[in-house]
This record gives structure tokens, C-alpha cells and sequence, in this order.
């Protein structure tokens, strides 16, 4: 999931969580319900937001071996993730758009 939006129902200068428990987002016209500990109702009408989406594999150009623990990185963006031990990664950006992405690990080099 990426996040897009959030709102704090706990405003208060004090420690402790007394915020929203959960929300209820199915009700007519998109609106949000949610409710926290200290009693109060919010009823949220969200602007949705289209967020980016990246997601894939990082193998060896050469033996096609997956590779483990490469970082991927979308540019400009403090957006950062892992392959795991598939090659595989899977992360996003709350802002839609075109990215530069790019992919590294120790021991590899860019290929022109």
C-alpha cells in the first residue's frame, strides 16, 4: 500500500494514543467514518489522490541470477526499498507522475 493521505484525530499536546481505532470507508458519496477513544465523531469527505506504483525483479544481466538485497531507489523521492531473496522489490510514491529509477549493489556496475 502507499499512503496518500492521512488525518490525526488526537491533537493534543499530550503522550499517549488516544486516536482513531478505525475507520469505516464504505459509506455513500466516497465519505470516511471514524470515531477515537475520547468519544468524537469525524465524518471525512477524502480527496483521493493517484499514487505511483513500481514493482520487479533485479537479476544479473549476464547469468539471469537474482540478486538479493539490491537497492532500489526512485530518484527525487525519499523513496528507498530492497529486493528480497526472489530479486524481487515493490514499493511506491504517494505523487503520480514519471520517475527515474535506480537500481544498485555492491560489486555491480551501470551498463551503458
Amino acid at each position: 500500500m502507499v499512503e496518500v493521505g492521512n488525518f490525526d484525530t488526537f491533537l493534543s499536546p499530550e503522550t499517549g494514543f488516544n486516536g482513531a481505532w478505525g475507520a469505516y470507508p464504505f459509506l455513500p458519496f466516497g465519505l470516511v467514518i471514524t470515531s477515537n477513544m475520547d468519544g468524537a465523531v469525524y465524518l471525512l469527505a477524502p480527496t483521493y489522490v493517484r499514487a505511483c506504483w513500481l514493482e520487479g525483479n533485479v537479476t544479473d544481466p549476464d547469468s539471469r541470477a537474482v540478486i538479493n538485497g539490491a537497492s532500489i531507489k526512485i530518484i527525487d523521492t525519499n523513496v528507498v526499498e530492497e529486493t528480497n531473496a526472489l530479486g524481487a522489490y515493490a514499493t511506491g510514491f504517494a505523487t503520480s507522475g514519471t520517475y527515474l529509477v535506480e537500481a544498485s549493489k555492491p560489486r555491480y556496475h551501470l551498463k551503458n
